[in-house]
């Protein structure tokens, strides 16, 4: 994407200066890979809700981070797990750990009757996914070890990311 600005700008005959200097400024997008924390263990809130977002993410987290990652999920939507099912298996399988929260209905009724113990089961094939509800019950995990831990959502994640950066910051 940078590419494309600059060479946009300077098109438009913006000075190479300015340009270099915006970039330098320029701190991403919030909530894309974004570090809350990095102190021991890395605490990172990430957009991601589909299953292309959630396997590029771990992608990309496998490549640059260098402690275990653990991948807390909060789905969003009755109907996006419903309708999407198939392409959520196995897409948290380049995480060493996975806990997943309750759906985020936002506003919807679960008439699908799909269980959170099975789509639990079929996201993560390569481990057991742990099946928590609570922000305590993350935090008792985040405070386990030292590694990367991904919240990842669009629904309430973001803030408990946040709470739980509060709650290590206390100390």
């Amino acid at each position: 994407n940078s590419l494309g600005v600059i060479y946009i700008a300077y098109s438009l005959g913006v000075p190479l200066e300015e340009i270099k200097s915006r970039l330098d400024k320029f701190k991403g997008a919030k909530r894309r890979y974004e570090i809350l924390l990095d102190k021991g263990r890395r605490i990172i809130d990430d957009y991601a809700h589909h299953p292309t977002e959630i396997r590029a993410t771990l992608e990309g987290a496998k490549r640059i981070e260098k402690k275990k990652i653990t991948a807390i999920f909060q789905p969003h939507r009755y109907s996006r797990v419903n309708f999407l099912y198939e392409e959520f298996k196995g897409c948290f399988d380049l995480a060493d750990e996975v806990v997943l929260l309750p759906i985020y209905s936002a506003g919807e009724e679960d008439i699908y009757g799909n269980t959170l113990e099975k789509f639990g089961r079929d996201i993560y094939t390569t481990g057991r996914t742990k099946l928590l509800k609570t922000m305590e019950e993350v935090l008792d995990v985040v405070k386990l070890e030292e590694r990367t831990y991904i919240f990842m959502g669009a629904g309430t994640i973001s803030q408990m990311a946040y709470e739980i950066v509060g709650k290590l910051e206390e100390k």
